[in-house]
């Protein structure tokens, strides 16, 4: 606590002034987990916070949903900051990061929130990831950012068409998403039909519902989510 002290005194010292640049944005993707993950990773986005070398914000989430906040990591264009967090009160997430250089780059990821799940989730249970008085600045400025929220969406890996089971429909969605078919997949869809992981719809990930759907045995379907 005492270094979260030293930051948000760092940050609130700065003076707001107008800057004239474009008002910073952050914002946290759609985040879709299997029953099973156990964790998941969810990145912190931003735009236009070149120049910026501090910042503190609070996330609020369901901690009916997400059991724990197991840490948070700076990332990419942030891996230069110093941060603290404070996660004693469930539900509620509180950082603060700081600099002594300011930001050369303006876009992309800046730290990553790595967060555990309830063991005893049920297909579709949703939590808002919301961002709550998110600000940036320098030793001249201090803006608050246009923040866009997040969500996690608890959903099945495999089950492509999302009727709640892993059946040969699962293999024709997967495949209208390979062809590109006229009816393109949905964001969860893409998801849930990705079921080896690395982000591409192929062949591999057909073979692999398949063998789930003649083998669904607990042991194959866990050979697949890890």
């Amino acid at each position: 606590m005492k270094r979260i002290a030293i930051l948000f005194w760092f940050i609130n010292m700065s003076p707001i002034l107008g800057s004239g640049q474009e008002t910073p944005i952050a914002y946290l993707p759609q985040i879709y987990c299997d029953p099973g993950d156990g964790s998941v990773l969810v990145p912190l986005m931003v735009e236009h916070v070149e120049g910026c070398n501090a910042g503190q914000f609070s996330l609020v989430y369901s901690d009916q949903i997400i059991s724990y906040i197991d840490t948070v990591r700076t990332l990419d264009i942030g891996s230069n900051f110093f941060l603290d967090f404070n996660r004693d009160n469930p539900g509620t997430l509180f950082v603060v990061f700081a600099s002594p250089g300011p930001l050369t780059e303006g876009v992309g990821a800046l730290l990553e929130i790595e967060m555990l799940l309830q063991s005893d989730l049920d297909i579709g249970e949703i939590t808002p990831l919301t961002l709550v008085d998110f600000s940036m600045g320098n030793a001249d400025n201090v803006d608050f950012v246009t923040e866009y929220s997040g969500q996690l969406a608890v959903a099945k890996r495999g089950d492509s068409n999302q009727d709640g089971r892993i059946t040969v429909a699962d293999l024709a969605r997967i495949s209208d998403g390979i062809a590109e078919a006229a009816s393109p997949l949905s964001h969860i869809e893409r998801w849930a039909s990705d079921i080896n992981r690395d982000e591409i719809l192929t062949m591999e990930d057909i073979e692999l519902i398949a063998a789930i759907i003649l083998h669904p045995s607990p042991v194959i379907r866990k050979i697949f989510r890890d």
